[in-house]
């Protein structure tokens, strides 16, 4: 049975429009004049293109000859304009139906979090790893090379340590440093003075690992405190650390503007704040692997995880207390939860 309907038809090339009737049967379209007297157009299903559904607004549809019609819409135009003959729904109109489903729009406000939650736990890290991966070593010596002649211009300057400190240092992390060396890839330690990082020590990806003077100072004598750092940040070169974190930072931000990116004012703020926290504890988790690899690797040179202990314990005096909401905002675990880990691995030895 023909249905008819309305509508407006614009002339491909020119302003020029004229109000027609639209009639619809079995596979084919005509426009007439309003008055039905002249044809404009006559058309299969398959030879026009049709815009999807948005709500109750006019349907478009674009004829062979590009003259756009605009039709007034009702449930029998959409059942025909969405169902090409012979053949089942498409796939826009399920979206149409699911779209103006109450159940539909309740489960997935249901589980929009939950696919968000999804994706930043399991599915962005796991891409990381395998980006990571297939970084080539002369990228990573690039990167490497670049990040630090970077922080030397600007954050850090040539150690002040005594020769012979820096000396006994080297000599009590060469036989670390040699275990894990290979072909592609050199560890090498470094010193430097910095006032805006502190007591800190950094690994790049390329095995470039700096201690900066404050560190040595707070560590004081103890060979195996320092010993510990060092596994620890090997540990991140290990595991491909900074390429991964990249990676993640990079999946987080566009999966982020992806969902909240056509919105503007407070959402930008929390698109910021939410960015921040994800990455974070992308940083908290790497973190979590490369005290891992400390307490692991340690056994091997006679490391006991009391040195690992020892360490974080001077961090932790040194540092005021981490309250529980900047626990979320910190790249690092707590230096208390670290602890309580390291001593946790320390009785299991025993």
């Amino acid at each position: 049975m023909p249905t008819y309907s309305n509508g407006t038809l614009y002339f491909a090339g020119s302003a020029g429009y004229q109000q027609v009737q639209v009639t619809l049967s079995g596979n084919g379209l005509v426009v007439l004049s309003d008055d039905g007297v002249t044809q404009y157009a006559r058309a299969n299903r398959d030879e026009i293109s049709v815009a999807s559904k948005v709500a109750n607004l006019p349907r478009e549809v674009v004829l062979p000859n590009k003259d756009l019609l605009n039709i007034e819409a009702d449930e029998n135009l959409n059942h025909w304009l969405d169902t090409p003959a012979g053949s089942k729904q498409s796939i826009e109109t399920v979206a149409v139906k699911l779209e103006s489903s109450r159940v539909w729009l309740i489960a997935s406000i249901l589980l929009s979090p939950l696919l968000l939650f999804g994706t930043f736990k399991y599915l962005v890290p796991a891409l990381a790893i395998t980006f990571a991966d297939y970084v080539p070593d002369s990228l990573t010596a690039v990167t490497s090379r670049h990040t630090l002649a970077v922080l030397d211009r600007t954050l850090l300057s040539p150690s002040t340590l005594p020769d012979e400190t820096a000396s006994k240092i080297r000599a009590s992390f060469s036989p670390l440093l040699a275990a894990y060396s290979r072909d592609g890839r050199r560890y090498r330690v470094l010193f430097r003075q910095t006032d805006a990082m502190g007591a800190n020590a950094f690994a790049l990806p390329d095995g470039t690992i700096v201690f900066t003077d404050d560190i040595i100072e707070l560590m004081g004598t103890e060979p195996g405190d320092l010993q510990a750092i060092l596994l620890h940040e090997i540990g991140h070169v290990e595991h491909n650390h900074s390429m991964r974190l990249v990676a993640e930072s990079l999946a987080t931000t566009l999966i982020i503007t992806y969902f909240f990116g056509d919105v503007s004012g407070l959402i930008e703020l929390f698109m910021g704040v939410s960015g921040t926290v994800v990455e974070n504890q992308y940083s908290q988790r790497l973190e979590w692997e490369a005290d891992g690899f400390a307490l692991e690797q340690g056994a091997k040179f006679n490391l006991e995880p009391k040195a690992f202990v020892s360490a974080m314990s001077k961090l932790a005096d040194a540092l005021p207390p981490d309250s529980q909401s900047e626990h979320f905002f910190s790249s690092h675990p707590l230096l208390q939860e670290r602890i309580n880990r390291a001593r946790e691995a320390q009785q299991n030895q025993h």
